[in-house]
């Protein structure tokens, strides 16, 4: 049986087809669906690819993804798992025995006073939801996520399965000492091109490009393969 190449994380892993009118729209700009990091490695490393990045996933939602497919024992010894971790400043709360994922107000994501108002997330006050996201900016969560990093990763090695870590966000003012810190095999960086740039501004958005997708593949290749 061929190894399998595991992504999980949140819209920086998510394929363009499962990103709604963002893909449709970078799509009519590029003339063709765009690939991300994971179509990269999958050709380099001659992989299937398990696509399991959720769009808009706080880090809690991430590591459950993960705990469910290690458990039901769906990653095998020689696949490899790529983890990219959301923004600590995102969490969830339960709203009718579900999970719902609250952001930073952003014009068309998070709990913005409109979204409220029209009841989306009128289960929860707006004050609360502000001085959590506000709380959550402290390094102590990115912290968190680190150790649970650890944790995985000695999890995974016991499988004999090979994991990578990254993302796209930074959180604390004393980060550039903590990339210094963190293990060989994780990879933080906000510096590759995003769609705004991409696109002359024509979408102005903060995701990856597809030329930031192919760069992204290439650093964690290295990191996969040294």
């Amino acid at each position: 049986m061929k190894n399998k190449l595991w992504i999980f994380g949140d819209s920086f892993s998510t394929i363009w087809e499962r990103m709604g009118g963002l893909c449709d729209r970078y799509k009519e700009y590029k003339g063709y669906t765009p690939k991300i990091f994971s179509h990269y490695l999958s050709t380099m490393l001659d992989m299937k690819i398990e696509q399991k990045g959720i769009g808009g996933a706080d880090n809690f939602t991430i590591f459950d993804t993960i705990i469910h497919n290690l458990n039901d024992n769906y990653i095998h010894s020689g696949d490899i798992v790529i983890i990219g971790w959301s923004s600590p400043t995102r969490f969830r709360v339960e709203r009718n025995n579900e999970w719902v994922t609250l952001h930073n107000p952003q014009p068309n994501n998070g709990p913005t006073p409109d979204k409220i108002k029209n009841n989306q997330h009128k289960f929860i006050d707006i004050n609360t939801i502000q001085q959590i996201l506000v709380n959550r900016t402290h390094s102590l969560y990115w912290d968190e996520v680190i150790n649970w990093s650890r944790l995985l990763k000695i999890a995974f090695e016991l499988k004999g399965i090979k994991v990578i870590f990254w993302s796209p966000f930074v959180l604390g003012t004393d980060m550039n000492l903590k990339k210094q810190l963190l293990p060989k095999d994780w990879y933080i960086n906000t510096s590759l091109n995003r769609l705004k740039e991409d696109t002359n501004g024509v979408i102005d958005d903060q995701h990856f490009s597809e030329e930031a997708h192919q760069k992204l593949a290439e650093i964690l290749y290295k990191k996969i393969t040294k």
